[in-house]
Order: structure tokens, then C-alpha cells, then sequence
């Protein structure tokens, strides 16, 4: 009697899962708290339901865009920041990692000398002085700072280093600070309803509407529709409506914003090979930046079966050569079996 009991109360390995995976790095002390005393589904599915609702930046509407961005974060955590062990076996999934972990807290950084979803720093100068070897191995450095800083962290600025040990495996070096001073503040900013004690109508809802998603237009084989953003990442792949559809592009830039793009790739190969290069003329004096070719995995657009979502981000800051002119922004994208070529104008001011 006493085994049959602790069954029905026990949770399963779903919920068990939930509670141990990605999300946990988001968590609030008390909402940890909270979680340990769970010890039934009912009791998780109600904590889990308004976890999200809190969460939501546009409460009682039927789509959670923080939860959408969370799990597309997880999914390029998972795919680009997994550790393997000498044989290839992977030994910790990429979310749970020390850079899935601040990617899935801190989000996208401002600069980066790495490669990450969604983010690509062209400037191979740059990118040599930050990732340098050692007798501890490489080191990559993510940058946060100025109004971004402020904004998510409340600090001037953040900076966190990993280091690549003889395993090639990355570890956050625990010896700068950054992180931990950044963290709370970043995890509490995230709750956007706090006073929620109960989970809403609404939130119920969002979790169990479970209509196809409107296919809002046919594939076309190729590529298309190459954007300039502010952010790449204000793009929100969701079945509520076509990514593409209404978004607001920019055409001008400061000297240290950062250029984002993104584009859509129609195909059945993942992952293809994207490289970018900046023409133009400024102050008098033409300018040619090339990157190198660097590997993409399209984000599968729901509303639209058959093609992804490629964005990333060139950090101008990192090119002091790009003053005030007009330039052109060329991306190539190849698949292995064709070659596209897409073109935006912009100016620096």
C-alpha cells in the first residue's frame, strides 16, 4: 500500500525532466524553492503553467513570445554548444552548458568573436585579438555594454569569458564576475507579471490550444527576402503568422550599432554555409569587408513548410574602417547544391 502510494504521488519522467533541464537556469530562488516541494503532475503542471504566464510580455494574448524565443534559444544551445568527450559522444547537451546556460539567461551578446545563433562578428582582427591560445586553450569573449547593459542588467557593462580546456571542452571562467552580478538582476527582468499568483485563463489556453499552425504562403525553392534590422532577433517565428510579414526593417545605422539581417532559405539542407561582405564608399575612400564562410542552421519557419530562418547580427563597432558613407550588404548563401546571392543598401551616419 505504502509503494502504491508514493507512486500515485510521485512525478513522472516528464515533468521530472522539466524541472531538471534549461529552465531550471532561469528559475528565481523562491520559484527553485517552490519546485523541490512538488509531488504530484497536477501540482507541476499548474507551476509550470504560471511560470510562462509571468512571463508573458503581452498577457492574454493566445501566443507567449517570451516562451517561443526561450525555446529557439534552447534549440541553438543544443545544436551549436553540446560537449563531446575524445570519441565524439556527446557528454552534456548544449543548453545545459556553461555557454548554453548564459546564452539562455543573458541572451544574445552585443559582440561576440564566436560563431552562436543569431549573432556573427565579420571583423577578423577583432576576432583574433579576443580568441587567443594558450596553454589553457582558446578563449571566447561575450560583450554586453552601454544601453544594452543598462537596460537588461542594470550595469555599464558585462563581459564573460570561457576557456576552452584540453578536452576542447568550454567552461565559464569562474574567476570574473560578471555573470553572477548580472544574473539575478537578468532572470528577475524577466518576469513581466509578478503580483501573478494564479495561473489565468489566458494561460491555460495558450497551453492547450492545439490547432495547426495557417500556412501563410507556398515555399518558393531558394533564397529571399533579405532584411535589414536593428535586431535580428525581433523576428518572431511563432504559428501565429508569417515571420516575414509586417516587420520593420531599418536602412540607416550608427557607427556602433549593430547591422542585423536576416533572410529566408527554402530547401531541405541543414546546415548551409553563409558569408557576408560590406561595400561601399566612406568619406571618399572605398571600403571592402569580407567574412568568412561560416555555418547556419536554418530555424524551420512554422507558417511556411518547407523554409528556415537565417539572422545574425555584424557588430559595426568592430570595423572602424566602415565610417559615414553608404554601403551595400552582401550575403551569400550556399547549400551545397546552389549558390544565392542577396543585396540590401544602408547607410552610417
Amino acid at each position: 500500500m505504502m509503494i502504491l502510494a508514493a507512486l500515485l504521488f510521485a512525478l513522472s519522467p516528464l515533468h521530472q525532466d522539466w524541472g531538471k533541464g534549461p529552465v531550471q537556469w532561469i528559475m528565481t530562488a523562491e520559484e527553485q524553492r517552490q519546485w523541490k516541494q512538488i509531488t504530484t503532475d497536477d501540482e507541476a503542471e499548474t507551476f509550470i503553467l504560471l511560470f510562462w504566464a509571468r512571463r508573458d510580455p503581452t498577457p492574454g494574448t493566445p501566443l507567449n513570445e517570451f516562451k517561443t524565443d526561450f525555446e529557439a534559444r534552447v534549440k541553438a544551445a543544443d545544436e551549436q554548444f553540446e560537449d563531446r568527450n575524445s570519441t565524439g559522444t556527446v557528454i552534456t547537451r548544449g543548453a545545459m552548458s556553461d555557454r548554453g546556460r548564459v546564452l539562455l539567461v543573458l541572451g544574445y551578446p552585443q559582440l561576440a568573436n564566436d560563431v552562436l545563433r543569431g549573432r556573427t562578428n565579420i571583423a577578423a582582427p577583432a576576432a583574433a585579438a579576443t580568441r587567443q591560445k594558450r596553454d589553457e586553450g582558446a578563449r571566447i569573449i561575450w560583450l554586453w555594454e552601454k544601453e544594452g547593459a543598462k537596460e537588461k542588467f542594470d550595469l555599464p557593462r558585462v563581459e564573460v569569458v570561457f576557456v576552452e580546456d584540453a578536452k576542447g571542452v568550454y567552461h565559464r571562467d569562474t574567476q570574473r564576475h560578471d555573470f553572477l552580478n548580472a544574473m539575478p538582476v537578468a532572470i528577475k527582468k524577466l518576469i513581466v507579471s509578478p503580483d501573478l499568483k494564479e495561473v489565468p485563463d489566458w494561460g491555460r489556453t495558450q497551453a492547450t490550444t492545439a490547432a495547426s499552425p495557417a500556412v501563410s504562403r507556398k515555399a518558393e525553392p531558394g533564397a529571399h527576402h533579405l532584411l535589414l534590422l536593428k535586431d535580428p532577433h525581433a523576428i518572431v517565428n511563432s504559428e501565429a503568422a508569417d515571420p516575414f510579414a509586417d516587420v520593420v526593417t531599418a536602412s540607416v545605422f550608427a557607427a556602433k550599432d549593430d547591422l542585423g539581417y536576416a533572410l529566408e532559405y527554402c530547401g531541405d539542407k541543414d546546415p548551409v554555409k553563409v558569408s557576408v561582405a560590406i561595400r561601399g564608399m566612406a568619406e571618399g575612400k572605398r571600403v571592402s569587408v569580407n567574412g568568412l564562410p561560416v555555418k547556419a542552421h536554418p530555424d524551420p519557419i512554422i507558417t511556411v513548410p518547407g523554409c528556415g530562418l537565417v539572422r545574425a547580427a555584424i557588430s559595426l563597432g568592430a570595423l572602424p574602417m566602415l565610417g559615414p558613407g553608404s554601403f551595400t550588404l552582401v550575403v551569400k548563401l550556399d547549400d551545397g547544391t546552389a549558390s544565392y546571392n542577396l543585396t540590401q543598401d544602408f547607410k552610417i551616419e
